[in-house]
């Protein structure tokens, strides 16, 4: 059995400041009046024109391009936090941070968002307005939810079903984790998956509903991972390995590429699985080594 370590006791976790609260919804009603008014200046600038069907098409056509526009002018204004860790506090770098997300969370509202969902030509047009970088042909569903779409990536062919979640910016022990998400081409992430910050996913990984890729995983080229799979913080995996249902890969474990790991298994943090080895257990153990591969498998 592997040993989970406590956190040391006389370390301290920095709590978000009670001004953030006060200070992003300040932000949100800024940035939600801004763009009600400039949606309605768009729609009731414009002169009447006949007939009544054409005049209605023209200030809807016009509202949806101006906001679209409007969004990605705003983005381009409003100070992104560099990638990687921010302490929270009273700091430059967290208060960019605050603000950005309060512009997202508002650009995500349903009432600005809700009416390019309907279509996949105009949800890949607001996603892009954001900074989202998406090829034409990839597939996402409407439920998808992106925390920071400029830190997120999907190539060609791609597709995230029904209730995924990119959460590219994670407020978590007194630190926000900043960091983007890349989908290569072909992948496949099934219902409900959450993707964490710095997750990166291979051409045509299959990933099952239900499953978690931690922070800075790396799933290599043509790999499986089963429903409910758990991948933690920092796992590597290599090409073509295969992850049963319900396995639980721990912090830090580098598995080589054709290795299998069967339903069910736990692997210990910062264990090293050889390429073509069979693991099954809990915890795990190699129960068929590949003889093309001479390095042993090692559990620090």
């Amino acid at each position: 059995m592997f040993v989970v370590r406590a956190p040391r006791q006389n370390s301290i976790i920095q709590r978000e400041p009670r001004f953030a609260h006060l200070l992003q919804d300040i932000w949100r009603i800024v940035f939600f009046i801004f763009f009600l008014g400039a949606d309605l200046s768009i729609v009731f600038i414009l002169p009447k024109i006949q007939p009544l069907w054409l005049d209605s098409l023209g200030r809807a056509f016009s509202l949806l391009v101006g906001h679209v526009i409007l969004m990605f002018l705003v983005r381009e204004l409003v100070p992104n936090p560099p990638e990687g860790s921010v302490r929270v506090g009273k700091d430059k770098t967290y208060l960019k941070w605050l603000i950005a997300r309060s512009f997202r969370d508002v650009a995500n509202c349903r009432l600005f968002y809700g009416p390019y969902q309907l279509l996949h030509g105009t949800r890949y047009l607001y996603l892009r307005a954001l900074g989202a970088k998406l090829a034409y042909d990839a597939t996402i569903d409407p439920s998808v939810v992106i925390s920071a779409p400029s830190l997120f990536a999907v190539d060609t062919g791609a597709q995230l079903e029904a209730g995924v979640k990119v959460e590219n910016a994670v407020h978590a022990m007194g630190r926000v984790r900043i960091s983007p998400v890349t989908v290569s081409e072909g992948a496949l992430v099934g219902a409900h998956v959450t993707l964490m910050p710095g997750a990166t996913l291979g051409p045509n990984v299959r990933i099952g509903p239900g499953a978690y890729i931690g922070p800075d995983t790396c799933v290599g080229v043509g790999v499986k991972i089963g429903e409910g799979a758990i991948l933690a913080a920092g796992v590597d995996l290599g090409s073509y390995v295969r992850i049963g249902a319900g396995c639980v890969i721990a912090e830090g474990v580098s598995i080589g590429e054709n290795a299998k790991i069967r339903a069910g298994s736990v692997i210990p943090p910062s264990t090293r699985i050889r390429g073509g080895e069979v693991w099954q257990g809990l915890p795990a153990r190699a129960v068929f080594r590949d003889p093309r591969h001479q390095e042993s498998s090692v559990e620090e």
